[in-house]
């Protein structure tokens, strides 16, 4: 890839990505004013979106004849990256339901919430004890 197709494939990135996270924060702050309470409906409803949005771009990136590689970038990787990285989840989960790999689709689910889970349970703990 030449110098001036990299730039311009990270300008969309970044670009996307922040209005993505702008968007997500905008979105969650309207949701949590509306339904406030226990259950976090903000990320519930933001996740869900992202997964929506991205199986469509999928479909529509995946037409032989639609060739948009930054319009993919911004989208795809910057736009629902800042939105949402549960969007991704989705799809790779989608990728492998299509090839009918039902074990390495259970696995990574399995993997994905227990070791997400985990990971926070153990970073909250060691910066507990770090920050005591």
């Amino acid at each position: 890839m030449e110098i001036g197709r990299q730039v311009a494939f990270w300008v969309s990135v970044a670009a996307g990505g922040a209005t993505g996270a702008v968007c997500r924060h905008a979105l969650g702050v309207s949701i949590t004013r509306r339904l406030d309470g226990p259950f976090p409906w903000a990320t519930l409803v933001i996740n869900v979106l992202g997964c929506l949005a991205i199986g469509i771009l999928f479909a529509a990136f995946q037409r032989p004849n639609f060739q948009a590689p930054l319009l993919r970038a911004s989208l795809v990787i910057g736009f629902l990256g800042g939105f949402t990285t549960f969007s991704a989840y989705g799809v790779e989960l989608l990728r492998l339901a299509q090839t009918g790999d039902w074990m390495r689709m259970g696995a990574y689910t399995l993997a994905s919430n227990l070791g997400g889970f985990g990971a926070v349970w153990l970073g909250y703990q060691c910066a507990r004890l770090a920050l005591k």
